[in-house]
């Protein structure tokens, strides 16, 4: 796909106004059966747009990536998703884009001093294989413009995930046939080091990655291993200054699958006091869907792995709130499911479902009041 020219997208998109051109898409406010405090509201991104992924800024803007038609789009929202501002695609030739599916889509993190991290799948088998691999782009708080497109890589690749840092450190991780990849940059995404394999890692190959950085600086990386026929869920942790790895199996219950399995995880960050665990993790073994608290070394905390009511479930979204509450998401079929669990495991009602538009992945963010909210196709 080359180079990426600079796409004029109006600041006011990136600021905390907007000028808003969508509908009201939000489902609604609902609240958990069992006396849970947790609102969950669910809300699409523009129409069109499929396996979506969003971060939510200091300012309460939410910024949404999405593909529609073979490119990446881009929108904001000032007010939790009930409108969007004007749609921007990101990609600057049109169609470069690799179909999305399942949990095949952008990935966006935000970084120092409001800088978006953006990658994507460039994948298409009817261009060069040149121009297949990993794309990345950044664009700056109030920036008229994204940067240029880099590409991370030149094979084909699964799992693409980016996460940042405050302190100006961005990690893109995938998977391809050289086992669990990372490329860093050191200086806010304006440069990245040579893409390295991580060590102590065999990963399935056609399973997400997903990388958070932990207030202090150290970095988790979510991955399925394949070492042994168990096919556990396992992360990777680095200390701060990415030096030093070690590596944690989460799954208690193996997944002996001769295939690779294609199958979804997710790794959240959990805001609020150190006392809680430091991050919170999900993943699909067969047709279950599980979740745990992470301590800040990656390993399992509180009541440990914690079993959704899930039949059948796919490419699950974990998200905590600051104030005990875990909100666990998956799809089964077209349909959004989602469940409300305790820090101590114990669920606060029967999950509850809402028709979707897509089979495939979806994400979410915890607003400032702790209400969780999910973002699906539109």
């Amino acid at each position: 796909m080359g180079t990426m020219d600079r796409m004029r997208i109006p600041a006011r998109i990136l600021g905390p106004a907007s000028v808003l051109v969508c509908g009201i898409v939000a489902a609604g406010c609902l609240r958990p059966g069992g006396g849970g405090s947790a609102s969950v509201r669910i809300v699409r991104v523009p129409s069109g747009g499929a396996v979506p992924d969003a971060v939510l800024d200091p300012g309460g803007v939410i910024h949404a990536v999405y593909v529609r038609a073979n490119n990446v789009w881009y929108a904001g929202s000032p007010d939790g998703g009930r409108t969007w501002g004007i749609p921007f695609r990101v990609n600057a030739e049109p169609g470069g884009v690799d179909e999305p599916g399942m949990f095949r889509g952008p990935s966006v993190s935000l970084g120092r001093a409001g800088r978006l991290h953006l990658v994507w799948y460039p994948l298409r088998r009817d261009r060069p294989a040149s121009e297949w691999g990993v794309r990345y782009a950044h664009v700056d708080r109030g920036a008229t413009g994204w940067s240029r497109a880099v590409s991370l890589s030149r094979d084909p690749a699964d799992g693409i995930a980016v996460a940042a840092s405050m302190d100006g450190q961005v990690v893109v991780s995938w998977v391809d046939e050289k086992g669990l990849r990372m490329a860093r940059s050191a200086d806010g995404g304006d440069t990245f080091a040579a893409a390295e394999s991580v060590a102590d890692a065999d990963p399935v190959r056609t399973c997400v990655s997903r990388g958070r950085f932990l207030p202090g600086g150290r970095f988790l990386l979510l991955y399925r291993d394949r070492r042994t026929a168990a096919r556990r869920e396992s992360v990777i942790r680095w200390e701060p200054g990415l030096a030093a790895p070690g590596r944690s199996e989460l799954s208690g219950r193996p997944w002996p699958e001769d295939a690779c399995p294609t199958t979804g995880g997710w790794l959240s960050v959990v805001p609020g006091p150190s006392s809680a665990p430091a991050a919170v993790a999900a993943w699909e073994t067969g047709e279950e869907i599980t979740w745990a608290g992470l301590d800040a070394r990656g390993r399992l905390a509180g009541p440990g792995e914690v079993r959704t009511a899930a039949a059948g479930g796919r490419w699950p979204v974990v998200v905590a709130n600051a104030t005990g509450e875990v909100c666990v998401s998956w799809k089964e079929s077209a349909a959004l499911l989602w469940q409300v669990f305790d820090w101590a495991g114990r669920p606060q009602g029967p999950p509850r479902s809402q028709a979707s538009l897509s089979p495939h992945g979806h994400t979410a963010v915890v607003l400032a009041d702790g209400t969780f909210l999910l973002i699906d196709a539109g």
